[in-house]
């Protein structure tokens, strides 16, 4: 009965570690340019340089805004940009 009652606490310690990884992958593009879609519907472009964790780190980002009329253009953002994932609707990966 206690084999039995450690090995079920040793497969649910397995699978929560396997949970906390699969949650916690890196997106594929480090390095690359990417515009960072938010949900909120506005939009950074910048360099990935870290996705580990919670957070998106760009570098070189910039807030792309949008008029109701016409294109904004960007806005630069001094020093490194942190965003949310769950803030993120979707990423594009600049050629």
């Amino acid at each position: 009965m206690l084999a039995a009652l450690i090995a079920a606490s040793l497969i649910d310690m397995v699978l929560a570690a396997l949970v906390v990884y699969l949650a916690d992958r890196r997106l594929p593009v480090r390095g690359k340019r990417l515009i960072v879609n938010l949900v909120d519907g506005s939009a950074m472009r910048g360099i990935l340089i870290r996705s580990r964790g919670p957070w998106l780190v760009l570098a070189n980002a910039e807030l792309l805004r949008v008029d109701t009329a016409t294109v904004a253009g960007a806005v630069p953002i001094d020093g490194t940009a942190y965003v949310e994932r769950p803030r993120v609707l979707f990423v594009q990966v600049l050629p």
